[in-house]
């Protein structure tokens, strides 16, 4: 049997728990603080740290922020909703905390993309970039019945 040896992470990973809106959120941070911020907004089921395998194949150094949403990781749960306005909410209060109103990039996965996306929609004077990705399985099928272009992936 061909045993691989566990990650190691390149770039060390902070943590802190931020207060936001009635709850506590935990929040994984990479980089140099006085570098350009970018945020990682995680997909459903998954959390913030998961992002540490983008963060250390980054070229550029950036202060990387992800944080895990409400009912998500190690962030609390909710005794009230999870609707997006809510998220999105979490999203600018965090941002406000981070860039302090200053224009920030974002980048989402799957349902984070879709926060990042209707953030900028609300509130695109406080988004200089947006990147949503989602998985390439899921578009793979539509692009087959020719519902959308085909993307640019990796083939290996």
């Amino acid at each position: 049997m061909n045993k691989t040896a566990p990650y190691q992470a390149k770039t060390p990973i902070r943590r802190q728990v931020l207060p936001i809106r009635g709850l506590d959120h935990s929040i994984s941070e990479w980089g140099d603080e006085n570098a350009p911020l970018l945020i990682y907004l995680h997909g459903w089921a998954d959390t913030g740290s998961t992002f540490q395998f983008v963060v250390d194949e980054l070229t550029q150094d950036w202060h990387v922020v992800a944080p895990d949403w409400r009912g998500f990781g190690r962030t609390a749960h909710s005794a009230g909703t999870y609707w997006f306005p809510d998220y999105i909410a979490d999203l600018h209060e965090l941002l406000r905390h981070f860039s302090q109103d200053a224009a920030v990039s974002l980048v989402g996965h799957s349902m984070g993309g879709n926060i990042a996306s209707l953030y900028a929609g609300v509130m695109p004077i406080l988004v200089f970039s947006q990147f949503t990705c989602i998985a390439h399985s899921f578009c793979s099928g539509y692009q087959k019945q020719n519902l959308i272009p085909p993307l640019p992936c990796r083939s290996d």
